[in-house]
């Protein structure tokens, strides 16, 4: 066998190991890929929950607004009913998380 000429055992071994080195790549840019995809998708969670609840807080103004114009006299007496204090504590705990 010529000095230069590597054997067939040679070769095979160096097929699986770039074999392996090719899945190694492929296996790292799928985590990758599918970690980006994570937080896009945690990202677009987060921003419509975000808009549910500026959603929420504009209809409980707008309530809150009807109350006092429709009713003035009974609004003393509604005011434990707005859930005011406890949409600002969730939402104050979202951004917390």
């Amino acid at each position: 066998m010529p000095a230069g000429r590597p054997s067939a055992r040679a070769l095979v071994i160096v097929r699986k190991f770039r074999l392996a080195v090719v899945w190694g790549l492929i296996g790292l840019l799928w985590w990758c890929l599918l970690t980006a995809l994570e937080r896009q998708l945690q990202y677009a969670e987060e921003q419509g929950t975000r808009l549910v609840l500026a959603q929420l807080r504009a209809a409980l103004v707008v309530k809150g607004a009807e109350t006092m114009l429709t009713q003035p006299e009974r609004l003393a007496a509604k005011l434990h009913l707005m859930p005011g204090l406890y949409l600002e504590n969730q939402i104050t705990k979202l951004h917390r998380d």
